[in-house]
């Protein structure tokens, strides 16, 4: 986070338009349509907490609902600054701020980081998040059930597609839970002579 903000002040206008923004995509991983849905930021116990409505959410995937938290202490220059920056911000705007992103800032951000360095997108940054978390979890920092909570997954088995362990950063405090799940789809109870039936109707039309 603290890199990007830094490189972000050489792309004329981007910091001005995307210093919040791109420090909450940073810190949290989350996808533009969770950003699209808007980002509510609290701070309480030292931790910059984040509210996300998930995006591909049905019977078996995501949660609609999820609160990811991190570490919001500034250890150096280059560690923690950006978090300890964002919480104040939020204690600034009265303990809650609201990040609201529209079509045009995605892409006015992705364009500024593509001008950062090329092939660089707001996903990009998902990517980095997932490989923290794997490294974390292979270090006992984060169980897997935290992680894929993190990311908005409901398996713990997603984890896998977003980068790699090696290239992740260990040492980060990752805090998630999901508000409830929403129910399964239903199956409904099919008999063999309704199945008849349907077919016998099937073979008339």
């Amino acid at each position: 986070p603290e890199a990007l903000l830094v490189n972000m002040g050489k792309v004329r206008g981007a910091l001005n338009r995307h210093d919040k923004r791109a420090a909450m995509l940073a810190l949290f991983g989350m996808r533009p349509e969770e950003m699209r849905k808007g980002v509510s930021l609290t701070v309480s116990g030292g931790l910059l907490k984040a509210k996300i409505q998930g995006a591909k959410v049905d019977g078996q995937r995501g949660h609609c609902v999820r609160f990811c938290a991190v570490p919001a202490k500034k250890l150096g220059p280059m560690d923690g600054a950006v978090a300890a920056w964002l919480a104040q911000c939020v204690t600034d705007a009265g303990g809650t701020l609201k990040i609201d992103t529209s079509d045009a800032d995605i892409q006015s951000l992705n364009n500024a980081l593509n001008r950062m360095e090329k092939g660089l997108s707001c996903y990009s940054f998902r990517h980095a998040i997932g490989s923290n978390l794997k490294a974390a979890a292979q270090a006992g920092e984060v169980t897997q059930e935290d992680a894929a909570a993190f990311m908005g997954h409901r398996s713990e088995k997603s984890l896998s597609y977003y980068g790699r362990a090696t290239q992740g950063r260990k040492g980060r405090r990752y805090k998630a839970v999901v508000a409830k799940d929403i129910e399964p789809p239903i199956k409904a109870n099919v008999t063999r002579a309704a199945k008849a039936k349907a077919k016998a109707a099937k073979a008339e039309v």
